[in-house]
């Protein structure tokens, strides 16, 4: 992904800007299209003739996750501040754009979309933001708030933004700790091995999946429940609310609990975009998705501890595995990077550890 999108800033000379509802009020079940892609990118800034500005809100997640129902209410809270000045739509299922990337990419073209990304995603424009994804750094989901809002998420934003993507959220949203599900049982990183994981394109997760013992492999989030099916991969991770609403566990019988990951995730949008709206809108939109991040950050964790409860009930297996074994392959990540910035991850952990 990273090769495609650079080349894309090159050929647009950065001219726009860019861590899970139905239909216009709804990342995973049905495929976007050139035409949806071309239509989104069709709304423009309609301030002059008393129309409201358009935002569509697309992602890959699946309808019923907590991170779409607070786009949801995310969408109703800006309609009803902006007093119809902004009208905020949700596509959730990949109904706009078929995978993360072209939601990306519809971004720094300047198109009217939000886009729900993770820090890794954000790497392709601020190679630093990666190291808020990385794996066995976070001790609990608050201290993901405490980065984002630290000098050191504060600089992510702002450099975020001279490369043409604003994070609304300054990526403070909690979207879950990641798990392991499979058709096959694993302990440990020796007995991970062969064991076909689906990750997402993004680089960190494939090095992460590779440094635990898997063999990651990426496919489009919407075609995992197929994959694990018919045998393409016998694993994915995620975190369990977004493993629940995909129904990945009526494929794949165990959940190894390697947390691999306390999530991150942001509300982002172009910069241009951003900056042609008026003040009062622009406020309008940080404060709401600062309160999207907080009401997200708490229904996942309301979600997490229900949906086990509902999996363990329907026969899946929850399974505890050896996260110090884990943990201490995960270390050769934090160095596999050459692009970031010499002592950032060691920066990062030190907010976090700090208390």
């Amino acid at each position: 992904m990273k090769t495609k999108i650079l080349s894309l800033f090159m050929a647009a000379v950065l001219a726009a800007g860019m861590l899970a509802g139905c239909g216009k009020s709804s990342d995973d079940s049905s495929g976007g299209t050139e035409s949806n892609t071309s239509e989104a990118e069709e709304e423009t800034d309609k301030k002059s003739d008393g129309e409201p500005v358009v935002l569509k809100i697309a992602t890959i997640l699946t309808s019923g996750e907590p991170a779409v129902n607070q786009m949801e209410a995310f969408a109703e809270r800006v309609n009803e501040r902006s007093q119809g000045s902004l009208e905020v739509q949700v596509y959730a299922n990949s109904e706009l754009y078929a995978n993360a990337q072209d939601i990306v990419e519809a971004i720094t073209r300047g198109g009217n979309i939000i886009g729900f990304f993770d820090p890794a995603q954000m790497s392709d424009f601020v190679p630093d933001y990666a190291v808020m994804n990385a794996p066995y750094l976070y001790n609990a989901p608050e201290d993901i708030e405490k980065v984002g809002l630290s000098d050191y998420g504060q600089e992510m934003v702002e450099h975020a933004a001279e490369k043409g993507v604003r994070v609304l959220d300054s990526m403070t949203t909690y979207f879950g700790t990641r798990q392991v599900i499979s058709k096959k049982k694993f302990t440990n990183p020796e007995e991970f091995k062969g064991i076909m994981c689906r990750v997402p394109t993004t680089p960190l997760w494939v090095k992460t999946i590779e440094a635990m013992g898997g063999n990651p492999t990426t496919i489009a989030f919407s075609e995992v429940y197929s994959a694990i099916s018919q045998g393409v991969a016998d694993a994915a991770e995620n975190p369990l609310p977004s493993i629940y609403a995909a129904k990945l566990h009526e494929v794949a019988p165990y959940v190894m609990l390697t947390g691999h990951m306390i999530a991150p995730g942001g509300l982002e949008m172009s910069e241009e975009f951003f900056q042609s709206l008026t003040k009062e809108q622009q406020t309008i939109l940080t404060e709401e998705a600062l309160a999207f991040a907080k009401g997200t950050t708490e229904e996942v964790l309301a979600a997490e501890k229900q949906v086990r409860k509902e999996m363990e009930e329907q026969g899946v297996e929850f399974v505890e595995v050896d996260t110090e074994a884990f943990a201490e392959t995960c270390k050769t990540v934090y160095t596999a990077f050459p692009e970031w910035t010499d002592g950032v991850f060691d920066r990062v952990k030190e907010i976090v550890d700090k208390e």
